[in-house]
């Protein structure tokens, strides 16, 4: 029992035998965490490792984590949304403090990675800020997620069942995040509105089937391509993910999940990558704001469309209809 991290002092337990790690929501967290956790586990083997997260969708992400040790699925967690009235404000506030003191008389050793912190550094990646904030350093700089033989099974059965062969070459689209996407209550949703032209383009030039991603409240995603929705759980998502021939997304889970794969990946940006960016040696990054002139004159469609064509091409997929 921390009494002294209780009580709100700086003290970390050198050799702690319960160890409580919280990170509600955000599937890319969540999976830029995973190597703190093996680098905990390797560092305190005999410690039992408690890991808290929003049931759901984010369970469902860590859910096959050989390092956690027991899972402590939370409905509604510690944080509130904001109010402007000072009484709630200091209730809620009040609660926050009481369940961290609670959980630091626990367990020997607790870490919030807190959702949106003013203690994150905007010019390094989280997934150094992850471990720093554990007290370890991660062996290998690169978010990782675990799929089971079922994981396998039901991906394989979902692509078989859109009549895609084993070993047929197919595109996925990451299209979406933040309202309508993976993440609902997400404060900044991310999307691109220049997918609907990007397949246009892709059909135009190669046969080549191209899947959407999408969960449950989306919509059904830019015409042309097959719509994968309600999959019995995101792993199975990724487990299609897994198998593609390139994957093009915005920065968002799905992105993050196609960068544990060794794959092709083309993710497309709203600012800097220093933060959040696909950590995969295979990505190639497009960057651009709404002010971008290329957004107006359709270039930057082109600019993918030129990476889409090398990687399709490294990969023995030639044109159906020949460029003049």
């Amino acid at each position: 029992m921390s009494f002294l991290a209780a009580l709100g002092f700086n003290y970390s337990c050198k050799n702690p035998k319960t160890v409580y790690l919280c990170r509600l929501a955000g599937v890319g967290d969540l999976l830029l965490i995973a190597p703190t956790i093996v680098a905990l586990k390797k560092n305190f083997p005999k410690a039992q490792i408690t890991f808290a997260c929003k049931k759901g969708i984010y369970s469902d992400i860590i859910a096959n984590d050989p390092n956690i040790d027991k899972f402590d699925f939370l409905d509604n967690g510690f944080y509130k949304p904001k109010s402007k009235n000072v009484i709630k404000y200091i209730i809620r506030k009040l609660g926050y403090w009481k369940n961290r003191f609670l959980y630091n008389i626990k367990y020997d050793l607790v870490i919030f990675f807190y959702n949106y912190s003013s203690e994150w550094n905007l010019r390094r990646h989280m997934i150094d800020q992850f471990s720093e904030k554990a007290g370890v350093k991660i062996s290998e700089r690169r978010p990782l997620l675990y799929l089971n033989k079922e994981d396998i099974f039901q991906g394989n059965e979902l692509l078989r069942n859109l009549g895609i062969q084993e070993k047929e070459k197919f595109i996925v689209l990451g299209c979406e995040t933040g309202i309508k996407g993976l993440a609902p209550d997400k404060h900044c949703p991310r999307t691109w509105n220049g997918f609907p032209e990007l397949v246009k383009t892709i059909k135009q030039k190669y046969n080549i089937k191209i899947l959407t991603l999408l969960p449950k409240s989306s919509n059904d995603g830019p015409l042309g391509t097959i719509r994968v929705k309600d999959e019995p759980t995101i792993r199975a998502g990724a487990a299609i993910i897994k198998r593609c021939a390139l994957y093009i997304g915005v920065d968002c889970g799905l992105t993050h999940i196609a960068s544990t794969f060794d794959i092709k990946l083309i993710s497309i940006h709203f600012g800097p990558t220093e933060m959040y960016g696909s950590l995969s040696p295979h990505t190639k990054f497009f960057c651009y704001s709404e002010n971008d002139k290329f957004i107006r004159e359709g270039a930057f469609v082109n600019r993918i469309m030129a990476e889409i064509e090398t990687s399709l091409a490294q990969i023995g997929l030639s044109q159906s209809v020949p460029d003049k």
